[in-house]
């Protein structure tokens, strides 16, 4: 989104030039390459999710004093299902704090 706030002066430029062929070609070229950093940044995170999970989970272990197989399935569904009640507990405050006609 703040690349294609950043870029519209220059594209107002260039509808007020009525240059719509290079318009077209500049916005297919930023379009096309905001997705392609999208898509490098979900690539990276899902290279690194599991290497991420084992050093939250070796850390969690040390601060308990106990220890947990980094790899175990135990522990990756204690950080599913720890993730995903904290991510519904922020939804749920900020759908009632904005005061959405949601259920909640």
């Amino acid at each position: 989104m703040a690349a294609g706030v950043a870029s519209m002066p220059f594209f107002a430029s260039l509808w007020a030039k009525e240059s719509r062929y290079e318009l077209a070609i500049v916005v297919a070229d930023s379009v096309s390459r905001v997705a392609c950093l999208g898509l490098l940044g979900a690539w990276a995170m899902v290279a690194l999710g599991r290497l991420m999970t084992t050093w939250i989970g070796n850390c969690i272990a040390r601060v308990l004093g106990t220890h947990l197989p980094a790899h175990s399935r135990w522990t990756e569904l204690s950080f599913l299902v720890a993730g995903l009640g904290l991510w519904s507990a922020v939804a749920v405050w900020v759908l009632r704090k904005a005061g959405s006609a949601l259920p909640v």
